[in-house]
This record gives C-alpha cells, sequence and structure tokens, in this order.
C-alpha cells in the first residue's frame, strides 16, 4: 500500500510539473506570437502610408490644370481647329474608297503636311 500510495505521488507531481512546463511553452508562443503582429502592424502602417502617399502623387498629376501647364513647359501647345479640319479631311478621302491617301494627295500635288488652304483647294 505504502508502495502504491509513493507512486501514485510521483506521478500526480510529474503531471503538475508537466502542466507547468506546458503553461510556460503555451505563454512563450503567445508572447512570440504578439510580437509577430507587433511587426506586422508596422509593417502594414508603413505600407499603407507609403500607398497614400502614392495616391496623393497621383491625383495630383491628375490634376487637369497641371497637366496643361507641365505640357506647356514642354513645348506642346493645345491642337489647332485647322489641324484637326485637315486630317479629316484627308481622311475622308480614304473612306470614299477612291484611292489611299497619299494617292489622293498626290493628284492634288499634296503632301501629308499640306495646309487647310491647299486641302480645300484640292
Amino acid at each position: 500500500m505504502f508502495r502504491f500510495r509513493f507512486i501514485s505521488v510521483h506521478w500526480w507531481l510529474l503531471l503538475a510539473l508537466g502542466a507547468v512546463f506546458i503553461k510556460i511553452y503555451q505563454h512563450n508562443l503567445f508572447i512570440k506570437t504578439m510580437y509577430e503582429y507587433q511587426r506586422l502592424s508596422r509593417s502594414f502602417a508603413q505600407v499603407e502610408k507609403e500607398r497614400n502617399d502614392l495616391l496623393i502623387v497621383l491625383y495630383e498629376r491628375q490634376n487637369p490644370i497641371k497637366l496643361m501647364q507641365e505640357a506647356e513647359g514642354t513645348g506642346l501647345r493645345p491642337l489647332s481647329l485647322d489641324t484637326i479640319i485637315c486630317s479629316t479631311q484627308v481622311a475622308m478621302v480614304d473612306f470614299l474608297g477612291t484611292a489611299s491617301t497619299s494617292q489622293a494627295l498626290a493628284l492634288c500635288g499634296l503632301s501629308y503636311g499640306a495646309t487647310t488652304e491647299k486641302v480645300k483647294q484640292c
């Protein structure tokens, strides 16, 4: 009986010691997980700030007034109405099916850089 009681006490002590080590292990895992969560939160905040900065840059570049200023600064100028009319008149010759654009212009003695007046005369 004494031996049985002695073995039982040993088992209870081993079980309690095992439970303590398991709780320590769980606590360490929890701490490790919290550190990982904090690291990922900082990383996410940094990426979100970068995204917001890029969106601000995008919206600034899509501003029509700034686009016009940058275009004028690089030497671009707005299309004049004469250029648009000239290109549509040349294209109408193509759509009629009479000949290709270059042949139609050659019949009139014009090239692709012809002015609107010359195209109208043709």
